[in-house]
């Protein structure tokens, strides 16, 4: 196996420990022994070592307990990094079988590793995906889930991400408390939703929550990245460190694209949609003042330092694009800065830009331009601001308003917005490939749909990447994929196929389908010939509305529109152009062009349904397909032919013949077994596939020696019995197929043991691990029920290399009840021990909650800060102490929060509080293992 360039040599493999593949996370035990892997890879790495993910998507996680790896707590080694083959290859995510009353978060840097000595932890080429629309209600039960944090006392500790989606978060994708933070290349998406939702519209979260603090010259660079469909921020920094975001594209942001406290920030060539269709149907809008795309930018609880913007572009604001909090002062510097659609849902604030009382906006701005403003707003209720701007346009709203002692050199209603040089979604974001190549955007809404590969495809005229995509079709007529265009607004979309070449005689063979016509404004499916962007010209073929009915029309553009000729569709040997498959032969020689089209099925006819001629667009040129309407357009198949040749239909050449010559028929394989495939004819095809009971497609390389195509099949990723498997030459739908019979089962062989220390709700069963012959570890465990039922639950999962006794705690259980359990094998293959029985104890007393003892709290705050020391002593009777939480809290929002781990019957501790801005209560909270809580609080 080769590893990206980017991954160290000595990267631990998380499937050298056992982690398996889980893509469905269709149970809660492999997850619990991917959590087992991943943090025997990350003490196998070593501190500040390497753990790598293969290809393959890793849930992990517990359902009994808290999810997350605690990196420095649960495991030995600190500062680990992580790395992948790519984000749309290597996926680690949370189980969807924690419990909404545990921590479901994915890495934690716990507190105290890198105060003094410094070091970067790196993700990269990764996904890491929570999956909180899949877990419960954890806001409810004061618990969440953040994807990478950071705890206080690590400020030598900086993280950088590169080339990672983080998506489906419930709180938030990454949080420090102190350090540097880096994002390159990265895409964050539906972050902070779930807790939205879960909340009624009262909470957010924040696609990144750094906390740089300057004094440690900590920084924040955001730059090449995508932040979409969240219910906070893109960012919502604390400290008072520099925050730099830079080329990113931004849509859905329920608050704003940055809150800012006492940082200075940089904002260069960024764009941001504010409000989305898709944020509105996934936040709470019900409340008064719903997170659906408020602000562009505010400061809420300390002045910012200076702000730059440049080349910055807003969009659909639903209140107001910048605002100062009570007595907050800007000062605000750049050029080409653009707001365009302010206010779109409410009128509460009164002003695209405002000041609140005693706040200040100080501009040092040379191109400016406020549009699509709410028309019962100002443009500015800035009464006390100064400073200057040079070139301002605006419009929609109802007046200027009040700009203080600002100098605006010139003010134009109705000018023209600025266009601010800002990325496009495709240009930022993943990229998927391992090697920073490939497209760069991923749609999470449907995984059977992949990129196209533009390596042989040129978008043209209107049309960018991010219009056209290879989707897996049930429709296809010829395999299973077909190439759509689905843009976001209309234009003449195009997209040149390269690989024909250039020609100006051609003749071109396309299988198209409208699905459906829901657009007012029809040109579908086009096909292009001598197209030339540089000379401005181009010819093709579509199929348009003509009143009530469909027509083909072909036209010319060198720059004068010319129609050569229209034929309605019932006109022509096609049946229907909406929901059915046709073909289009286009066909232009010399001065002649024409074109005819048939249904999918029946014979081409030999007749011509417009032929025209003209001297015009007689250049040479690209030769593609495109279309105009927002509707989706599919192509299933095109064929190109030039210098006097006829493209062909599919299927018109004889498909090559295959053989198997390994596996043969009927073999039974094991391990890695080499594939053998050879061609049935003496010439080497293009390329040969494979594939294994209809799965998916692998390729084969061709071994001049052997005369076979090739590969290494690893059996053991099957399971075993009969099994089929396919070759084809790709482009063609023959296959050629054998069956063959996998047997990697080893000699595994397990026994139960018996039970100790049963009392009224836990027991300790025993088993033993006997035999390991043939494999080099097994997963093992337990399996118990309650006497007299039919279903077995899994408890206890490990892996062991070597035999002997294992054991496993079983909870949860009636007193006096009987129950049956077994020791079982979970991999490789299943194996169970013999069954026996135990009976649970008498009740005991109802576990009471844990008590606090002392809680105590010294005010030691600043103007700036404040600061709270709280001592605390706990304690449980039964002597099952599990966690303390101590929270700041200002209008029943928490504000800021530390927890300790703690155990056996009593502790105590000091929690060292700090945050910029008022507080009213501090509240206490223990709970022990069994999730009894006692909760105090205190007024501020």
């Amino acid at each position: 196996m080769t590893l990206p360039d980017y991954v160290p040599s000595d990267a631990e493999d998380i499937t050298d420990h056992g982690a398996v593949a889980n893509p469905d996370d269709p149970d809660d035990r492999t997850p619990s022994a991917n959590r087992s892997a991943i943090m025997d890879a990350i003490d196998a790495a070593g501190s500040e070592g390497a753990v790598y993910v293969p290809s393959g998507t890793y849930f992990f996680g517990q359902s009994d307990g808290n999810s997350w790896i605690q990196i420095g707590r649960n495991t030995n080694a600190t500062g680990v990094s992580f790395y992948g083959d790519g984000p749309g290859e290597s996926t680690l995510g949370v189980t969807r079988h924690t419990p909404e009353t545990n921590i479901a978060s994915a890495f934690l840097y716990i507190s105290g590793q890198y105060g003094s000595t410094s070091h970067t932890v790196t993700f990269r080429g990764l996904e890491l995906n929570g999956q909180s629309d899949k877990l419960g209600d954890m806001a409810s039960n004061n618990v969440g889930q953040i994807g990478v944090e950071v705890q206080a006392n690590n400020s030598g500790l900086n993280l950088n991400f590169e080339d990672v989606y983080l998506r489906n978060m419930y709180n938030s994708g990454i949080r420090m408390r102190e350090g540097s933070l880096a994002v390159n290349h990265c895409t964050f998406e539906r972050i902070g939703i779930d807790l939205n939702l879960d909340a009624d519209g009262s909470r957010v979260d924040h696609c990144t929550v750094p906390s740089p603090e300057a004094s440690n010259d900590d920084t924040v660079l955001l730059e090449n990245s995508v932040f979409k469909l969240c219910s906070g921020n893109a960012t919502d920094p604390g400290g008072d460190g520099h925050v730099t975001i830079r080329n990113c594209w931004a849509e859905g942001l329920g608050s704003a694209l940055v809150k800012l406290n006492s940082n200075s920030l940089t904002i260069e060539n960024t764009y941001a949609r504010l409000y989305s269709e898709e944020l509105e149907n996934n936040v709470v809008t019900s409340v008064r003042r719903p997170f659906d795309g408020r602000n562009a930018l505010y400061t809420h609880s300390a002045d910012p330092g200076q702000v730059i913007l440049n080349d910055v572009k807003f969009e659909d604001m639903t209140e107001q694009g910048m605002y100062a909090y009570t007595d907050r002062s800007w000062t605000i510097e750049g050029d080409n800065l653009v707001f365009d659609g302010v206010g779109t849902k409410r009128d509460l604030q009164g002003a695209a830009l405002r000041e609140s009382t005693g706040a200040t906006f100080a501009w040092d701005m040379n191109r400016m331009s406020v549009h699509g403003v709410n028309s019962t707003f100002e443009v500015f209720d800035t009464g006390t601001g100064g400073g200057s701007i040079q070139d301002l346009r605006w419009g929609g709203a109802d007046s200027l308003g009040s700009t203080g002692a600002t100098t605006i050199d010139s003010a134009v209603e109705g000018g023209s917005v600025f266009e601010p040089n800002v990325p496009s979604q495709d240009e930022v974001g993943i990229r998927v490939s391992a090697d920073g190549g490939g497209d760069d955007s991923v749609d999470d809404t449907d995984t059977s749909e992949s990129d196209p590969v533009f390596d042989d495809w040129t978008p043209k005229r209107a049309s960018s990447e991010s219009d056209w995509d290879v989707a897996v079709s049930e429709s296809s007529k010829l395999g299973d994929a077909t190439l759509e265009l689905s843009p976001e607004s209309r234009g003449s979309h195009a997209l040149s196929f390269d690989a024909a070449g250039e020609h100006a005689d051609c003749d071109t063979v396309a299988l198209c389908r409208i699905p459906s016509d829901n657009d007012a404004l029809n040109s579908f499916a086009r096909l292009y010939a001598r197209g030339d962007e540089d000379v401005g010209q181009w010819g093709w073929t579509s199929i348009v509305t003509s009143g009530d009915e469909y027509a083909m029309r072909l036209r010319i553009n060198d720059g004068s529109l010319t129609d050569l000729g229209e034929v309605s569709v019932k006109n022509t040997a096609a049946s229907s152009v909406i929901d059915n498959w046709f073909y289009r032969r286009f066909e232009v020689t010399g001065n002649t062009w024409r074109v005819r089209m048939w249904d999918f099925g029946d014979d081409e006819p030999d007749g011509w349904d417009i032929e025209a001629t003209t001297e015009r667009v007689s250049d040479s040129g690209y030769v593609g397909v495109g279309g105009y309407s927002t509707d989706t357009q599919q192509f299933d198949y095109l064929s190109v032919g030039a210098g006097g040749e006829s493209a062909e239909l599919p299927g018109s050449d004889t498909p090559p013949s295959l053989s198997w010559k390994n596996p043969s028929e009927g073999e039974t394989v094991s391990g890695t077994t080499t594939v053998q495939i050879a061609s049935g004819g003496s010439e080497v095809v293009d390329s040969v596939e494979y594939r294994i009971d209809g799965g998916a497609w692998t390729a084969a390389s061709y071994n001049a020696d052997s005369g076979c195509y090739e590969d290494a099949w690893e059996s053991t990723a099957v399971a075993d019995g009969s099994h089929t498997l396919e070759a084809s030459v790709s482009g063609y739908s023959d296959t050629f197929a054998v069956e063959v019979t996998v047997d990697n089962e080893a000699d595994v062989t397990v026994a139960t043991l018996g039970s100790q220390d049963v009392t009224d709700s836990t027991a300790t069963l025993l088993g033993e691990l006997t035999s390991l012959d043939g494999a080099d570890e097994a997963g093992v465990g337990f399996e118990s029920r309650e006497s007299g039922q039919d279903t077995w639950n899994f408890v206890g999962g490990q892996t062991v290399d070597t035999v002997g006794e294992f054991s496993a705690e079983l909870s949860g259980l009636q007193a006096e009840t009987d129950y049956e359990f077994r020791a079982v094998v979970t991999t490789p293959g299943e194996v169970t021990g013999d069954i026996l029985s135990l009976q649970t104890g008498s009740a005991v007393v109802e576990n009471a909650a844990p008590t606090i003892d002392r809680f105590e709290v010294s005010d030691r705050s600043n103007p700036v800060w404040t600061r709270s020391d709280v001592d605390w002593t706990v304690s449980d009777a039964n002597g099952n102490l599990d966690r303390v939480v101590t929270e700041l809290r200002y209008e029943g929002v928490t504000v800021d929060a530390e927890t300790t781990s703690v155990s056996g019957e009593t502790d105590s501790y000091t929690h060292t509080m700090r945050v910029r801005g008022d507080i009213d209560e501090i509240r206490l909270s223990v709970n022990d293992i069994k999730n009894a809580v006692n909760t105090q609080s205190k007024s501020v």
